[in-house]
């Protein structure tokens, strides 16, 4: 275990952790929402400090990165520990706690640079709990100019949000809705705490993208996917990857994005595509890159929004 960052003691040994915006109030000998953050004594410690039950190279759009070095290899991190609604049982996420594998910030980074990976990537299942590993990483990732990434809830405190900042090159955030009541059911989450993130990360410079995944009778309707689809339309030109649609939310989620006038929208697909002519200009699973001059389709010469 190490002591973890981001705690406020208070009188009888106990604890705010406030790392994320539940702002836990954790008792001695007790966790968090997250149940990998442990009180002892009055000081919080980390279970998960360089572990970790992922880590290999990873093509870059799993991660997902579409349009931010589209065709590269990440290397990819993650470990366990959840501040959203979680389906594990107790003794499942112990179990999982037992089999998690050391790695130091040093091997992480030296693995990366053998394996040609461009960026670290830091996922699954939720990075902001893992904090302690990503900075430290980061750092080390950043002085051997290798880029940092994280796919995330969002829902990281201002402090600990605005330090991953300054060591994170491009974020990921799911969204799974822009409506505050459907994002409580979901996740047991304030919504406006992920959208203010967001907000930060865009105003910082930060290279962002979302995913949203369609949940049944929850955010699948025509009315919930347009108001996620006019939210990203507000911020720009986000790419935007959706999960879990068949035929018809497909038709439907791409009639809404012409509608709108939004230009990256990925239904089921990993693929980067020409939003002028719509040809695959990285082909994931064939390996091929269509890409001229950086950024350019090889097709019709379009300028594709991205880093590359």
């Amino acid at each position: 275990m190490n002591e973890g960052l981001y705690t406020k003691k208070l009188k009888a040994d106990r604890v705010i952790c406030t790392l994320c915006h539940h702002q836990c109030l954790i008792p001695p000998d007790s966790r968090g929402i997250c149940r990998v953050r442990n009180n002892k004594k009055g000081k919080v410690y980390s279970l998960v400090y360089q572990k970790y039950n992922e880590e290999r190279p990873e093509k870059i759009e799993e991660v997902p990165f579409l349009h931010y070095l589209p065709g590269s290899k990440s290397y990819f991190l993650g470990s366990i520990g959840e501040n959203f609604k979680s389906v594990k049982t107790d003794d499942e996420l112990e179990k999982e706690l037992k089999d998690l594998k050391k790695v130091t910030a040093d091997q992480a980074v030296k693995r990366a640079v053998k394996n040609e990976c461009k960026s670290i990537s830091y996922n699954h299942d939720e990075p902001i709990i893992f904090i302690e590993n990503v900075l430290e990483i980061a750092k080390l990732a950043k002085s051997k100019k290798i880029k940092n990434l994280i796919k995330t809830n969002g829902y990281a405190y201002e402090t600990a949000f605005k330090d991953l900042l300054k060591v994170i090159h491009a974020i990921n955030f799911q969204l799974d809705s822009v409506d505050k009541d459907i994002f409580k059911r979901l996740h047991n989450a304030k919504l406006n705490y992920v959208l203010r993130n967001i907000s930060l990360a865009i105003e910082k410079g930060t290279w962002i993208e979302i995913t949203t995944d369609l949940i049944l009778d929850m955010n699948d309707n025509e009315g919930e996917i347009r108001k996620i689809a006019e939210y990203i339309k507000s911020l720009g030109q986000i790419p935007w990857l959706i999960n879990n649609a068949d035929e018809q939310k497909e038709k439907l989620i791409l009639g809404i994005a012409k509608d709108l006038d939004l230009k990256y929208v990925y239904v089921n697909n990993k693929d980067l595509l020409c939003p002028k002519c719509g040809k695959v200009v990285v082909d994931r699973e064939k390996n091929k890159n269509h890409l001229v001059n950086k950024n350019k389709c090889e097709f019709c010469k379009k300028v594709i929004d991205g880093v590359f």
